[in-house]
């Protein structure tokens, strides 16, 4: 009876682990440059305010921004990825629109469903608004090696010394498509198997000795 109920724990755990949902986009900051000292462009539809970055992993599942708190104003701002900058940026992959906010709300942050992207390749963050009253904000000094402050249509070479205040996220659950999920090794259930096993001897042997 005891060991029944060991069993009927452990699969009860087992089941719970298999059930627990993972962990939804916008959990894990892939890209980030912090520091945001300056107002460097404000977030409308022409200015093309934005950053150029190198995603370290094979997904991006989000960005966020800081928004500069010395010029007054309140909106809500679009971020959106593109494969390249130009005046007109093309080949969009990801956008999200956050809910309204204003010049002190620091971090602004949004997040979509896991996108494939290639580690390492260059990619732009754009940014976009209606009202155009608020300002990311961004610092000179080359803080970010792996890309630089975008806007005007002009590419990261014309403001190559600055850097938006700006984050990117990952799912590092997120399985690309055409990829096989991993399936548990036969080894694992060895274990389990072992595991389970190694309790019924232990309580039967305890049941033995309690008798005699």
């Amino acid at each position: 009876m005891l060991l029944r109920q060991i069993i009927r724990s452990i699969l009860t755990f087992i089941l719970a682990l298999l059930l627990t949902p993972v962990a939804s986009a916008l959990t894990v900051i892939d890209q980030s440059q912090s520091i945001g000292g300056s107002g460097f462009c404000r977030i409308n539809s022409t200015d093309l305010c934005g950053q150029s970055f190198q995603q370290s992993q094979s997904n991006i599942s989000g960005a966020g921004i800081f928004l500069n708190p010395y010029y007054v104003g309140t909106d809500n701002i679009t971020i959106s990825i593109y494969q390249t900058y130009s005046t007109n940026p093309s080949g969009l992959i990801a956008t999200g629109t956050s809910g309204v906010v204003n010049q002190n709300s620091g971090w602004v942050d949004v997040s979509w469903s896991p996108v494939a992207t290639t580690p390492f390749s260059e990619y732009y963050i754009v940014l976009s608004s209606n009202n155009g009253q608020l300002v990311a904000s961004g610092i000179t000094g080359n803080n970010y090696s792996l890309g630089a402050a975008l806007a005007y249509g002009y590419d990261e070479s014309h403001y190559g010394s600055w850097d938006l205040a700006f984050r990117t996220y990952y799912d590092d659950a997120y399985v690309a498509p055409g990829v096989v999920a991993p399936v548990p090794e036969p080894q694992t259930y060895a274990m389990l198997l072992a595991g389970l096993g190694l309790i019924g001897f232990t309580t039967r042997r305890k049941k033995h000795n309690f008798i005699a």
